[in-house]
């Protein structure tokens, strides 16, 4: 995130419980609690340009994304939400992985049952309207395959755009150099209401 931080941008980075320098334990509902309560502390501190606040979310963390906007009592508040390389649901991408081994094909489908689904990023996007969602990722991606994105387009409302990267993989797309200035052009026109020489338009 350096390359937003010198464009301007204030950038706020945290770890979920059991992440990084972070203490206690992950869990599904835990990081969600974690996510809110790092939105609602963006909100509340005045050293933040809070009529100007958007989301950005990279794979785990743009699943949690999704349902931290849809249900934040500042969605109201938030200009834009773009999701990098997000997965559509935990058990979706549970039976997936597991689905890739000879031995846990079979399971797939009891053990992924076993998997919280609640917060699922399927389930919860087409409530993150009126917030504009942007929704990135590598063509490339073997993490989290390019499909995922699709289910999260199509279920999304309007305004929403689907930017599919060539010969990138998981996380790989804001390490380009024009796709940074692409969404420093989608910022402009959603947080500051300026429009560059070239349309800004999600669907683009």
């Amino acid at each position: 995130m350096v390359w937003l931080a010198s464009e301007g941008y204030q950038a706020v980075l945290f770890d979920y419980r059991g992440y990084g320098r972070s203490e206690g334990s992950p869990d599904i509902e835990g990081v969600h609690i974690d996510a809110a309560a790092v939105l609602a502390w963006v909100f509340a501190n005045p050293n933040l340009d809070t009529d100007r606040v958007w989301v950005l979310g990279q794979s785990l963390g743009g699943a949690i994304a999704v349902h931290t906007v849809a249900t934040s009592p500042f969605k109201e508040k938030i200009k834009l939400l773009v999701l990098d390389s997000s997965f559509a649901g935990y058990r979706r991408i549970a039976r997936e992985k597991l689905a890739h081994g000879i031995i846990t094909w079979p399971l797939q489908f009891p053990i992924s049952l076993l998997i919280d689904d609640r917060y699922s990023p399927e389930a919860w996007i087409a409530q993150v309207h009126p917030v504009p969602v942007l929704i990135v990722h590598g063509e490339m991606d073997t993490v989290v395959p390019v499909e995922h994105a699709r289910v999260l387009y199509e279920k999304a409302r309007d305004p929403k755009g689907l930017w599919i990267v060539r010969d990138q993989g998981h996380i790989g797309a804001l390490g380009n150099a024009d796709l940074r200035a692409r969404l420093l052009e989608t910022l402009n026109e959603y947080l500051w209401g300026r429009t560059g020489s070239e349309s800004t338009d999600l669907q683009h």
